[in-house]
């Protein structure tokens, strides 16, 4: 007797183009800026951003710092991601309580949305992100409790089951936002910011931050089959 084939409505889904932009705070010995600016360029020759931060705290003789990086394919930014924190550690790069480190998500399709309808599919990629990243280990992690918006109490806030209701506009009180960076005509192009990460030799941690950004990676593909479910 011939048995009915159930067919997976996913499977036959396009891989998802995610692009990562990454957010590196921290502080350089104050002669070092040339070096730093070298090292940036050199990675990211077109997009690369170095900025000040004055919300880091360091003494006299280090400048504070955000680097941010240009979006990138998913191995090209996590192969240049770890070239940077290696390098800036040679220079004598430091990090402490007070920098944080932000993951930039974007998808060429999912992230371009009419403002105002047709979300349903970046909703359902924010919720399949709650359940699939476990962003109460990972703040646990990296212990970032000195910002608001990753304390220890913020789990009463209800976003891990609810999360669109955060992350439906930039919020400094949640870990993981929805931002936007671009509009084009009725559209706006959108990133995930993931503002978990971070805290003292966060950059100098190969192997957690390796584990961190592959278990985002897994998450968001994940999510992104959630979203089309």
């Amino acid at each position: 007797m011939a048995t009915k084939t159930e067919t997976n409505p996913v499977i036959n889904l396009p891989a998802p183009k995610f692009k990562y932009g990454f957010e590196v705070e921290g502080a350089y010995p104050s002669e070092k800026y040339d070096t730093v600016r070298k090292i940036v360029n050199s990675i990211y020759p077109k997009g690369g951003v170095i900025g000040d931060d004055c919300s880091l705290e360091f003494n006299d003789s280090y400048e504070t710092v955000e680097i941010k990086t240009p979006a990138q394919s998913e191995l090209r930014a996590l192969a240049n991601i770890f070239k940077l924190f290696y390098r800036l550690n040679g220079i004598g790069f430091k990090t402490n309580k007070t920098c944080g480190f932000h993951v930039n998500l974007s998808e060429t399709k999912l992230f371009k949305q009419p403002l105002h309808s047709g979300e349903q599919k970046l909703q359902k990629f924010c919720c399949g992100m709650a359940q699939h990243l476990d962003v109460i280990k990972w703040r646990k992690q990296f212990k970032r409790d000195r910002n608001y918006f990753c304390g220890w109490n913020d789990e009463k806030r209800g976003y891990f089951k609810n999360p669109w209701s955060v992350w439906g506009s930039w919020d400094k009180c949640s870990a993981i936002n929805i931002n936007n960076i671009k509009h084009v005509g009725n559209a706006s192009q959108r990133r995930l910011e993931l503002r978990i990460a971070g805290n003292e030799n966060y950059h100098s941690n190969y192997s957690v931050m390796k584990e961190y950004l592959q278990d985002v990676q897994k998450a968001a593909h994940l999510s992104y089959q959630h979203a089309h479910g």
